[in-house]
């Protein structure tokens, strides 16, 4: 299974936590899961990036 997040770039309170439980859950799962950032843009125009536990981590511990 792969799961694709895709975020619309603008502040949303919450997000970071959504985004670490869904990594976190789909990596106890063997599942792989890939991050875009900025929405459709970010989907058009940027490459994805990977997530796993230590990046969502890092997510968490530098939200604003």
């Amino acid at each position: 299974m792969h799961i694709l997040v895709n975020t619309g770039g603008g502040d949303a309170p919450g997000l970071n936590a959504v985004i670490r439980a869904v990594t976190l859950s789909a990596v106890r799962r063997g599942w792989k899961v890939t991050d875009i950032r900025r929405g459709y843009c970010g989907l058009l125009e940027e490459y994805p990036q990977g997530l796993v536990p230590a990046n969502a981590k890092f997510t968490m511990q530098n939200a604003k």
